[in-house]
């Protein structure tokens, strides 16, 4: 039998009451008028997760128990037996609508994470969608198709945390440890072959870890999360004199990466700095590519370029006057054993030479590793131990720049 209750909520609230002010000196028209200026601000309040769930009736038992009267196949009756059983569905629907209902799950299959973003300073949470099933009967977050739920995400949050922290983060947050709460009403009834269902449609959810009581996601907090990163399947420029960017990468074993530049400032030469690409991925970091930039024209952009390689487009100088400009183009391949990037390619000129095929043709063949000249390390001066902030307005993605190194009369890097 499916238990429904009534419960007070026991994880933490941010949400209370003010207390009223005093009206002692003034009079009962300021007092009237200050109340009535108060309501508004009430009326309108952001409903915190907690004031939802107190009022929603919580299952405990299964959610197919409770939709059961909503499941009932009318269409395999006939005559007077499939009118009756439709006037039982009609009065289920509308019994069960009256009320909003709260259920807990663990969390941990539902659960996306993204690597570590710095730009934002935390971690991005997806609540994937999900169902409920037993045999022809399922309840979920959207009507399946072909007998499958399709994938789709329902909500995504963000938690912040220090980049010193992210590791203990990660391991804080082990699956086993996460709960989702979910605030629904039931939703229309669907027929998928010999299944079937009813949608959830949900109030609100909130995801958050049993032994700490930190709440990782909660769909009434607002303000909302920071901006995503591009989705690297086009050129996206990471960094330059005007800010920051990140772009996220799929690697063919599905592990995701998110790729940031950390720019910090030099000694020597003077007013220069050492860019340095990263690779995040969880809360691990990667140092994949580095260079030393004069002041002021230098930049970074990747690409995608196949499968397992991203091409990295680097520009130390850009061209002024009858100066050429100087950078480099690299290929770094993902290598899926040992979880890692390391560059295969890179060619290194001037916008006055033309550069090799495999710059200007992602088709074209990777020179062998073997024959590609070791760079030299660089070791300047550091002027500050730490990277500054990124700066508020990052550069577009959208819009392509030519790559720094190859001659005028040749078409662009992707």
């Amino acid at each position: 039998m499916n238990k429904q209750t009534k419960r007070n909520e026991r994880t933490p609230s941010t949400s209370g009451a003010p207390p009223r002010g005093s009206c002692v000196r003034a009079t009962r028209v300021l007092c009237a008028l200050s109340l009535w200026l108060a309501v508004p601000s009430a009326v309108h309040a952001q409903p915190r997760f907690n004031d939802i769930a107190n009022e929603a009736t919580e299952v405990t038992g299964s959610l197919l128990d409770l939709a059961a009267p909503l499941l009932e196949d009318c269409l395999a009756l006939s005559g007077g037996a499939r009118r009756a059983c439709q006037v039982r569905v009609r009065n289920a629907a509308r019994s069960l609508n009256e009320s909003t209902y709260l259920h807990a799950l663990p969390a941990a299959q539902y659960l996306r994470f993204d690597p570590y973003e710095p730009m934002g300073g935390g971690f991005r949470v997806y609540l994937r969608g999900f169902e409920q099933r037993d045999g022809d009967r399922v309840v979920s977050t959207r009507a399946t198709h072909g007998g499958a739920l399709p994938e789709h995400t329902i909500a995504q949050g963000f938690d912040t945390v220090p980049a010193s922290a992210a590791s203990a983060w990660v391991i804080q947050n082990a699956a086993e440890r996460l709960v989702l709460r979910i605030v629904f009403r039931f939703g229309e009834t669907f027929s998928d072959g010999p299944v079937r269902g009813v949608v959830l449609n949900l109030v609100a959810a909130q995801v958050y870890n049993d032994r700490t009581g930190g709440v990782l996601l909660d769909t009434t907090r607002t303000p909302g999360p920071p901006q995503e990163p591009h989705t690297l399947d086009r050129r996206v420029r990471l960094w330059d004199s005007n800010g920051h960017a990140e772009a996220i990468w799929q690697a063919p074993d599905g592990r995701r990466f998110v790729f940031h530049v950390e720019n910090q400032p030099l000694l020597t030469p003077p007013n220069s700095s050492a860019p340095m690409l990263n690779a995040w991925h969880g809360a691990q970091r990667q140092g994949v590519v580095h260079f030393v930039a004069p002041c002021c024209s230098a930049n970074i952009s990747v690409a995608p370029r196949d499968p397992d390689t991203v091409m990295v487009i680097i520009t130390e100088r850009a061209p002024e006057g009858r100066v050429a400009g100087q950078g480099q183009v690299l290929v770094i391949r993902f290598i899926q054993a040992r979880g890692n990037f390391r560059v295969v390619a890179r060619w290194r000129g001037s916008n006055t030479e033309r550069p090799p095929a495999w710059v200007l043709d992602p088709s074209a063949p990777l020179p062998d590793e073997a024959d590609m000249a070791p760079e030299a390390p660089e070791t300047p001066s550091v002027a500050a131990p730490s990277a500054p902030a990124p700066s508020a307005s990052a550069p577009s993605a959208s819009a392509p720049s030519a790559p720094p190194a190859p001659s005028a009369s040749a078409p662009s890097a992707p």
